[in-house]
This record gives C-alpha cells, sequence and structure tokens, in this order.
C-alpha cells in the first residue's frame, strides 16, 4: 500500500505539470483582416503593422501579399497545405519543423528534427450568415499515433468569402500539448457566446493503477487562439484495486466523476459548471467522500473560477 501512495503522487504531479491539465504556452495567434495582415517564418497569422513573432520568435514577412484563401471546396488537405505549407495525400500529413529557439518548449518532442502534423477535428458552423469551419491539429515525431509522448495541438479557422474561396482567420500551430499515449477522444463544437465558438475534448489516461480523465477546451479569442479551459473531472484507482483482488467498497478503492455543464447567461460568454460525485484519497488509509459544484467565468485569459461555489 505505501509504495502505491507514492507512486500516486507522483503520477499526479506528472499529469498536473506536463500531460493532459495546464496550459504549456506554445503561442497563439492574433487575428486580423486579410487586407492587413502578413506571415511570420512559422506560418502564423497576424496583422501586418506587427513587427515579430512573440510566439516562435520569427521575423515578419512584409514582402508581397500573404496567401490566406483556399481556392475551391474545403477540404482537410487544403487546410494542411495552408497552415503548414505543404501536404502529402498519401499520409493526409503535413511536415513541419519547429525554429532552433523554440525546440525547447517541445522537449524530447522536437528533437528528431521534423514533426508530422494531421486534421483530428474539422467541423463547419455558422456566424450570422458566415460560414466558416473550425480545424484541430495534432502533432508527433511520426505517423504514429504519439504513443509514448504528450503530441502537440494546435488549431485554425476560416471564413467563406463571398466570392467562394475560403479565407484563414486564425492559426496556431502549438496551443498545448494533451492526449498521452493517443488518449485524447471526441471533438465537440461548442457555442461559448453569440458569436463565439469552441472545441471541446475529452482526455484519459492510466498509469500505475491511476486513471485520470478530463477535458480542454480550445476557442477563438481576442488574442488569438487559446487553451481557454482545462481541468481533471475524475481520478480513480480501479485498475490498482483490479490487478490486486480488491472490491470498488474496500478502504484502499476510490474514485470520483465529474460533469461538466455550459450555463448560458446575459453577459454574453456562456459559464461552465462542474458537478464532481465520488471518493478521494487523503491519507494512507482515509478516503473521503467528495460532492462539490465549481463555477468557471470567462475572461479575455480564458475561464477563470468564480469565488462563490454553488
Amino acid at each position: 500500500m505505501k509504495k502505491f501512495i507514492a507512486v500516486t503522487g507522483i503520477f499526479t504531479s506528472l499529469l498536473l505539470t506536463g500531460c493532459n491539465v495546464s496550459p504549456m504556452g506554445f503561442g497563439e495567434a492574433a487575428s486580423g483582416k486579410a487586407k492587413n495582415e502578413a506571415e511570420f517564418s512559422d506560418g502564423s497569422i497576424r496583422p501586418a503593422n506587427t513587427e515579430s513573432d512573440p510566439a516562435f520568435g520569427g521575423v515578419l514577412e512584409t514582402t508581397g501579399t500573404p496567401k490566406v484563401i483556399i481556392q475551391g471546396e474545403f477540404d482537410s488537405g487544403k487546410a494542411l497545405q495552408r497552415i503548414f505549407g505543404n501536404y502529402n495525400s498519401e499520409t493526409k500529413r503535413a511536415v513541419w519543423k519547429p525554429s532552433d529557439a523554440d525546440l525547447g518548449k517541445f522537449g524530447s518532442l522536437g528533437r528528431g528534427g521534423n514533426l508530422q502534423a494531421r486534421v483530428i477535428f474539422s467541423k463547419p458552423f455558422q456566424v450570422g450568415e458566415q460560414n466558416r469551419v473550425f480545424v484541430i491539429t495534432k502533432t508527433t515525431p511520426s505517423r504514429n499515433e504519439c504513443e509514448d509522448c504528450v503530441p502537440v495541438i494546435g488549431a485554425a479557422t476560416f471564413t467563406k468569402t463571398e466570392d467562394d474561396q475560403w479565407r484563414l482567420d486564425q492559426q496556431a500551430k502549438a496551443i498545448t500539448r494533451t492526449g498521452m499515449h493517443g488518449e485524447l477522444n471526441g471533438g465537440k463544437l461548442v457555442k461559448l457566446a453569440a458569436n463565439q465558438f469552441g472545441v471541446l475534448f475529452n482526455w484519459k489516461h492510466t498509469s500505475m493503477g491511476i486513471t485520470e480523465e478530463g477535458a480542454v477546451l480550445l476557442a477563438e479569442t481576442k488574442n488569438g487562439l487559446k487553451e481557454v479551459f482545462s481541468m481533471v473531472l475524475g481520478t480513480n484507482n480501479k485498475a490498482y484495486c483490479q490487478e490486486n483482488g480488491l472490491f470498488e467498497n474496500d478502504a484502499e478503492c476510490w474514485g470520483y466523476s465529474s460533469k461538466l455543464e455550459f450555463l448560458p447567461n446575459d453577459s454574453g460568454y456562456s459559464d461552465l459548471r462542474v458537478i464532481s460525485e465520488g471518493t478521494r484519497q487523503v491519507d494512507l488509509k482515509e478516503v473521503a467522500n467528495i460532492r462539490e459544484t465549481k463555477r468557471f467565468v470567462y475572461s479575455d485569459a480564458g475561464y477563470r473560477q468564480a469565488r462563490s461555489r454553488e
């Protein structure tokens, strides 16, 4: 039992610091109109009056007109071509390499040279009479599903123009890292406000008898595409109990889960409500019941927990 307690703390700490929970600050892209924007060396789109790219340290390319248009029907291959500058129709992936100055942001993921990105989510939506598309990308060291690493998640949004072309509005190749062992699933378009949408993903990971699961929400903001919410929604040691022949009601076994709800309000952005129930380990031989509700409100930087709890 003591051995189990020791690894539990280590596992939770690793998740909170580098895998599925905390934003890792890979950078974002700012929005701007096509007639007044330009490309950076990493391919991100920013207003033309910006002098440098704080996300990747790139130098602004001010020559020529930015190629922000997709011709014809929209598809994932054309989106990858536009975001990363290349696309392989056989592998259905794009290849890219972070700048030398930014390899540290990717940890071991960027040490192998070129990285491979594919589309894991693409969904159309409407803002007023405008047809738009939200695209989520996943970058890994190879064509494999990153079974022993934490992949990089990026995003882009496109709008259909009056002449039936598709304009790239915002893009960010690296927003966060999540989905260890490829266990990133779901992908649901959610409406956060009248003209604001986001994409919600769920993740799940089991290691050393402990399973943790949670959610991450990516959305357009005033400062570009960002991870606006990320939280562990459940933890249990069911795998440990099964391996040791224990039952769920044994003192050593515990677990809780949460329900995430979107609550529209008059202020604009929906609030988030997280309702958690179950049991949680608080000491070596102590398990406590948990039943709590947390509410999160939106600000320019994303969702933050409200002071009062329901």
